[in-house]
């Protein structure tokens, strides 16, 4: 990890991204925690932290955020339905609008 601008958002952000296109969802989901962490607001890094949940299949945690990008952003349609499939995976399917229920398999 770079020593200059350690306090810097974007610094954890881009390393996210970077980690994530190279295969590294570990340490991609680390520099956006890390990113959520200097800069709650940032929509971004919040949503990748879910994504990256979510694909770790950590579903409760994954919706917590997907809540969070949704109050920041009420028009996000992916964080909506992202977190309509997260709160089903988890279980937590009383907490969804009865229009976002997913069939059941």
């Amino acid at each position: 990890m770079p020593r200059c601008f350690p306090g810097e958002p974007y610094l954890h952000f881009y390393l996210g991204s970077a980690y994530e296109k190279t295969g590294d969802p570990g340490r991609a989901l680390d520099e956006f925690q890390k990113c959520e962490a200097l800069d709650p607001n940032f929509e971004v890094a919040v949503y990748k932290v879910g994504y990256f949940l979510a694909k770790g299949g950590k579903f409760s945690d994954a919706a917590v955020q997907f809540k969070k990008v949704t109050e920041m952003d009420p028009s996000n349609a992916q964080a909506h339905f992202n977190l309509a499939l997260a709160l089903q995976k988890s279980g937590m399917t009383r907490k969804l609008n009865p229009n976002l229920r997913l069939p059941a398999n």
